[in-house]
């Protein structure tokens, strides 16, 4: 589709300022239900509605060029769990082993995303470990495999 016609797309809608109001305008201008992107199903409701805002802030964050090559491929909340162990070449630092990203459905049921390992770094003794927790979208944006952590109620991501 050219830019000219989703932009006809946006004025036959009301949108003549070319920025989404709602879920249902990203529908009817782009085609995309947020509410059927993969694992939406399984995110509690509080990042349900964080998801909602996200998606609309996100479009229309991005220029009309960058919207019509976004393909929402999925979101879910996760846990990123990095293992670390000392630098063998610094003894002030630590280096990360592997990172484990696990979905946590809204039910507490978990289930491994990726798993990264450094393999330079594979033999080392982890000595710790940091959790964290956010929203992860993942994206099409043309051909690239894209991802973002959505943090701030839906309002900051990167």
């Amino acid at each position: 589709m050219k830019r000219s016609e989703v932009e006809k797309i946006y004025q036959e809608n009301g949108l003549n300022d070319y920025k989404l109001t709602c879920l249902e305008d990203l529908k009817n201008c782009h085609g995309i239900d947020a509410l059927q992107v993969k694992g939406y199903e399984d995110l509690t409701e509080e990042n349900k509605v964080i998801f909602k805002n996200f998606i609309v802030n996100y479009f229309n964050a991005r220029g009309i060029d960058a919207r019509m090559i976004t393909t929402p491929k999925a979101i879910n909340y996760v846990e990123d769990i990095d293992h670390v162990a000392q630098d063998p070449d610094d003894e002030e630092c630590v280096v990360s082993v592997c990172n484990v990203i696990n979905v946590i459905k809204a039910d507490g049921k978990k289930r491994q995303l990726h798993k990264y390992v450094r393999k330079e770094y594979k033999d080392l003794v982890q000595t710790e470990h940091y959790r964290k927790e956010y929203l992860r979208f993942a994206f099409l944006e043309g051909k690239s495999k894209v991802w973002l952590h959505v943090t701030h109620e839906g309002r900051q991501w990167y």
